[in-house]
């Protein structure tokens, strides 16, 4: 039983090729389960696909924040008007049909779950993909893409406007970790239905590809060691302890 579950999904977008943005809401459209996608343009004038299952909203100022603070704000807007759940796409990911409809289902099997995560297909810049990645086997952390929030689990949405800017580039790890810290329970529909576009050298390096397309890598050594101060700041926004895989 699905019918009582009203979805909406939330996407931040800075400045992407429009082709790239309707890519990820054409996904949105495609779900077997009717949602409605919500694009908040972090302080730039993208254009963002317009249907009769969008809704748009504009943020002055760029955050800078890797998409943190439009994310957190949309979740709010979305939890406002009455939407539950709540799933997270970043701009240049996409959906299967089945991703939407696949964590309902198992929310209606296992109704005590708060959140539920998506596997992911790695899709790398020649169109190569694979599954799963080394660090996704661990289970270790979730990328914010493969989230779902139901509404025991909303009051994790607004904390990813209260993590460090510094530290934007692991909030999926802090919040991963912050679900488990608050109590939640969560469960995963092992289904690859996220599809990530990857700037990561590791998965280049694991599927033996050599990128065509600029990088992202975090500094990893810059970003341990800024940790501990980061992540108390953190705690006194939200009071709460997390302790993110790296």
């Amino acid at each position: 039983m699905i019918e009582p579950f009203s979805p909406v999904v939330i996407t931040p977008c800075f400045k992407e090729d429009p082709e790239i943005l309707l890519k990820c809401h054409q996904s949105v459209l495609s779900q077997t389960v009717p949602c409605t996608h919500v694009f908040i343009a972090d302080g730039s004038d993208t254009d963002m696909p317009v249907s009769d299952r969008s809704i748009h909203l504009r943020l002055p100022l760029n955050s800078s924040d890797n998409g943190n603070t439009p994310r957190s704000i949309g979740s709010v807007f979305a939890i406002a008007r009455g939407f539950d759940p709540v799933f997270l796409l970043d701009a240049d990911n996409w959906y299967s049909s089945d991703h939407v409809e696949t964590a309902l289902r198992l929310k209606s099997e296992k109704p005590d779950l708060d959140v539920v995560f998506s596997s992911r297909h790695i899709v790398l810049d020649d169109g190569t993909s694979f599954h799963p990645a080394p660090e996704d086997q661990r289970e270790l952390l979730a990328d914010t893409s493969t989230m779902c929030f139901f509404q025991n689990a909303f009051k994790i949405l607004p904390l990813f406007a209260f993590i460090p800017p510094k530290l934007s580039p692991i909030c999926d790890r802090i919040i991963y970790s912050a679900i488990r810290s608050v109590g939640l329970k969560a469960g995963s529909t092992g289904n690859p239905s996220l599809y990530f576009k990857s700037h990561y050298r590791a998965h280049y390096l694991y599927a033996k590809k050599l990128p065509t397309e600029e990088l992202h890598d975090p500094d990893w050594s810059h970003i341990k060691s800024i940790l501990p101060l980061e992540l108390s700041k953190f705690k006194a926004k939200t009071g709460i302890t997390v302790d993110p895989y790296l």
